[in-house]
């Protein structure tokens, strides 16, 4: 149900002028929410105040007093008033995280396939556009919990905020650290590390995609096809029963399991297509057992008590007894940060606020 950060496509996640539909995974700041006028990009704050006129080409959300945004065909950051942040030249920026942001100059991908054929350089830059890291890095992840996944000539592994390797670890893709643990994939493998590089101990997994990061001491894996939970010294603590899930968040979990036929939920999509839910998702606390029955064909986590959920392309907001407290009209819907969340009608976004207020009509 997650989508990882990869610093092999790290374009897309870090292009400097990604198209707005990729701002959908960044996290707007609770005061400030990047919105779409006219084909434009700007800001808004949770009562629909315009605060930064649309005129980006793309804006992510904010993260340490600032935001990445596209002008005239070039990446930019910006301060919470609008105005540019003075920076070295880059073609491509990640989102800053712990005060620093990387940026990197010289990257080359082959056209329509994406694939990166040139790395070109990496390296971070802080809140006032200073480079702090030099750029030496052929690819370089955001920072989580004080490391970033960087490589390094023949070197792979996770930096301080000095630039120093603190470990080295072989890895394909990185996903960030989450309560002291990082996941990474090497050859296929999924691999649990802690701070010092040191390996964790986890049942056998699946090939491929198959574990979470760590949320509230527990990391979703998967085992011959089937989903459960581990804590931090590898016990299998819930069993690899599930058909997906999502991770812990205020004590509870998605799960999506087979139901019978006559509680299947029969959908139309559009005036063409239609299709038939024969599996659901609910929720679960953490001794397994489901406390929400299965209802909905996607669920998110729960943030604030709200968790945003969805069948036949209706969104909707619960609370933790399963009791629907927001009915939407939008197709999807991401969890809620701060006073607003996201709402969507296909790429394009708006807000509504925790009545069900639409506060920013869905536009591009």
């Amino acid at each position: 149900m997650r989508s990882p950060r990869t610093i092999i496509i790290i374009v897309c996640l870090l292009a400097a002028f990604c198209p707005p539909p990729a701002t959908r995974s960044a996290t707007p700041s609770a005061q400030l929410y990047p919105v779409a006028k006219d084909d434009k990009w700007g800001f808004i704050d949770e009562t629909g105040r315009v605060v930064i006129a649309p005129r980006f080409e793309s804006a992510d959300g904010f993260s340490d007093g600032r935001a990445r945004v596209s002008l005239r065909g070039k990446g930019e950051y910006i301060d919470a008033q609008g105005h540019l942040i003075p920076h070295p030249p880059f073609d491509l920026g990640g989102n800053f995280s712990e005060g620093l942001a990387p940026i990197n100059v010289g990257q080359k991908r082959m056209p329509l396939v994406g694939l990166i054929t040139k790395p070109g350089r990496w390296g971070y830059i802080n809140t006032s556009g200073a480079l702090t890291i030099p750029m030496t890095f052929q690819l370089a992840d955001e920072f989580s919990e004080g490391l970033a996944a960087a490589h390094q000539g023949h070197i792979s592994g996770f930096i301080d905020h000095t630039g120093r390797f603190v470990f080295d670890a072989p890895f394909n893709v990185s996903w960030g650290f989450s309560e002291g643990v990082v996941l990474v994939k090497s050859n296929l493998k999924m691999i649990y590390l802690d701070r010092t590089g040191r390996r964790l101990q986890t049942p056998p997994l699946d090939d491929n995609y198959n574990g979470h990061s760590f949320h509230d001491g527990l990391a979703a894996i998967r085992i011959k096809d089937k989903w459960g939970f581990m804590d931090k010294t590898g016990r299998l603590i819930i069993p690899a029963e599930f058909i997906d899930v999502g991770d812990f968040s205020e004590g509870l979990a998605a799960a999506e399991v087979s139901i019978d036929q006559d509680k299947e939920t029969p959908c139309q999509f559009d005036e063409y297509s239609r299709y038939t839910v024969s599996k659901k998702f609910g929720y679960m606390d953490r001794t397994g057992r489901m406390v929400i029955p299965p209802q909905w064909e996607y669920a998110g986590p729960f943030v604030g008590g709200l968790a945003n959920v969805s069948t036949c392309n209706k969104a909707s907001f619960i609370d933790k007894t399963g009791h629907t407290v927001i009915k939407t009209r939008f197709n999807e819907a991401s969890p809620f940060y701060g006073a607003l969340a996201r709402v969507y009608i296909g790429s394009m976004i708006g807000y509504i606020d925790k009545t069900g207020k639409v506060i920013w009509e869905p536009a591009r």
